[in-house]
């Protein structure tokens, strides 16, 4: 029976679907539309069709049909059509990179240079194009050098660089949202960073990997590869790893300057504390020992000697005498030591821009210099000048200290601050921290902090280490200066130095005298081995020409155990405390 026809057409679907199907058993495979001699072009309209010779009844003259109509009955041809296997559809994402957001950053830079200062999270391998990546980093060295940031300097002569730069300036409406731009900059690099990782890990699973393997995996490279992350600094150490005791302070100058070490040397103006310095930095770049003796000078338990241990590398920053000032000392101070064309020695005077320790791109920048020549010591000369807008005495001053401790981690130099005192001054009898210009949390935070004072004989300066980390070669003493000036030998420098040293001296005054006889016979006595208070306290009695009080000898004692100098072993309860020098039992930080 025949299937149901059209009225208006006449088509025989039932008619259609035999001859489809009588092709098809017979291996006949549907052929494509084509155009016959006696059948019209097939074009989806409303103009009648005619249908293909093989697709029409063969006891059936050729029928016409509507587009529509014709569409359906592909339909269901093309259902009837042996089943394929689909092909493998493949996912569709965006790859993590945006020239056009990569360009409004550069554009916000061009549009409002200053904005650097709060990028500084950004890198330069944050950004995908090559070109974008040349132009952020010659941005950043023109900032850190301090020069202007636009399109000519950046662009160096170089016309495609001065197009692309062009062409951000243009683009960037403002350059208020230059961090938001650097934000997702930062974002679209991370995701960037983390696709070979997650190729493997995918390669991992189609070969069989199990989900924990793969996952192990993952969390593994995520924790290695520092460009997921802007913390990649933040690696966790193991305690099991100090089996190994680590390695011990690189002393420079034995028992006063260390590698790695920040300290804080304050005193009241004209006491010579930059003279003080940079005579001391000059024995160190020379490897020479630091106040030595003058020949046949009278011995006295009060003079010190620092031993160095190798040249170091210095790099001195002044912000306060002025670069001809700095010159002339510079001079003077390697010249007295014969040492001028030896040593290595550099140094910046009153920068243009001004020195900021509160803006981090300035810290960066002392960072690349101090590198550049592999500083061992980096002197701020004054500490005062260069805080930037931040003020000693409010809790701000914590980002000066953050930054110093994030010079010396990146560069391991020691770094010396000269400072000024507190209003009420430092020529107090008592040394104490609070004397230094800002507040007692400011001068907590550094590890050392050295007094100076002025002596009581001309040209003496008194040194007293407040407070110390570790090992101290003493805790006060006295320098000497002694200088000569160009005279004659050069006119125009007639008053100016040509040299300067400092040697030791002993303390005068009948106080200090007796501290200092008390505390150098403590350290001497120890050195032969541990003794108990009142053994120590026996030892020195009979050492001292003055009669002293049992009182002021332990108050001795307990002011160097406080400051590390000495090590004390109680032995239990009504039992005596044994002391011993600290590198007996290792030092104390």
């Amino acid at each position: 029976m025949a299937g149901p026809t059209s009225t208006r057409t006449g088509v025989c679907f039932e008619g259609a679907r035999r001859s489809w199907l009588s092709h098809s058993r017979g291996g006949c495979q549907p052929k494509p539309l084509h155009r016959s001699p006696s059948a019209q072009t097939f074009v989806f309209s409303e103009k009648p069709h005619e249908f293909p010779s093989w697709l029409s009844n063969r006891d059936e003259s050729p029928v016409r049909t509507p587009s529509w109509l014709w569409l359906v009955l592909l339909a269901q041809v093309a259902t009837m059509k042996n089943p394929e296997p689909p092909e493998r559809i493949e996912p569709h994402f965006d790859f993590p990179a945006d020239p056009s957001l990569e360009l409004a950053l550069l554009g916000a830079i061009l549009l409002d240079p200053p904005v650097m200062e709060q990028l500084d999270f950004v890198q330069p391998s944050d950004f995908y194009h090559e070109i974008h990546r040349d132009i952020f980093t010659r941005m950043r060295r023109l900032w850190d050098e301090g020069l202007p940031i636009d399109p000519v300097l950046v662009s160096d002569r170089n016309d495609e660089l001065y197009s692309v730069c062009t062409q951000a300036f243009t683009t960037c409406p403002s350059s208020l949202f230059a961090r938001d731009y650097a934000r997702k900059l930062k974002d679209l690099a991370q995701k960037r960073g983390m696709i070979p990782t997650l190729n493997r890990a995918a390669e991992l699973s189609m070969n069989g990997a199990g989900f924990e393997a793969v996952r192990e995996f993952l969390l593994t490279e995520l924790e290695r590869d520092d460009r997921r992350s802007a913390y990649s600094g933040w690696q966790l150490c193991r305690a099991a790893d100090l089996a190994i005791p680590p390695a011990p302070r690189e002393w420079l100058l034995d028992g006063l300057i260390y590698r790695g070490q920040i300290s804080m040397w304050y005193g009241p103006p004209g006491i010579r504390k930059s003279l003080l310095l940079m005579s001391m930095c000059a024995s160190m770049a020379l490897g020479k020992n630091w106040l030595m003796r003058r020949f046949n000078q009278a011995d006295h338990k009060s003079l010190v000697t620092f031993e160095a241990t190798r040249p170091a590398r210095i790099l001195w920053l002044d912000y306060d005498n002025g670069e001809f000032e700095t010159q002339i000392r510079i001079r003077a101070a390697l010249t007295a030591l014969e040492g001028l064309d030896k040593a290595t020695f550099a140094y910046m005077s009153e920068t243009i821009p001004w020195l900021a320790l509160d803006n981090a791109s300035h810290a960066r920048r002392i960072i690349s210099l101090a590198k550049s020549m592999d500083a061992d010591v980096i002197v701020f000369d004054a500490l005062g000048m260069i805080l930037g807008n931040v003020d000693e005495n409010s809790p701000e001053a914590a980002t000066v200290i953050a930054h110093l401790k994030e010079i010396r981690a990146a560069t391991g130099a020691a770094i010396l601050c000269v400072h000024h005192p507190s209003k009420a001054g430092a020529q107090t009898v008592t040394a104490n921290t609070y004397n230094a210009a800002g507040s007692a949390k400011f001068s907590n935070f550094f590890e050392w902090t050295i007094e100076l004072r002025s002596g009581e004989e001309t040209a003496t300066i008194v040194v007293e280490v407040v407070k110390h980390r570790g090992w101290a070669k003493t805790t006060k003493f006295v320098a000497e200066l002694e200088y000569t000036h160009f005279g004659l030998n050069h006119p125009a420098l007639a008053h100016e130095l040509e040299t300067f040293q400092f040697y030791p001296a002993a303390l005068t005054g009948k106080k200090e005298q007796r501290a200092a006889m008390i505390h150098s016979t403590i350290l001497d006595t120890l050195s032969s081995g541990e003794l108990n208070q009142s053994q120590l306290i026996d030892v020195v009695l009979s050492t001292l020409d003055e009669p002293t009080s049992d009182k002021t000898i332990r108050h001795t004692i307990r002011n160097m155990v406080e400051q590390g100098l000495i090590m004390a072993r109680p032995t239990g309860e009504r039992r005596p405390v044994f002391y011993s020098l600290p590198m007996s039992v290792g030092s104390v930080g």
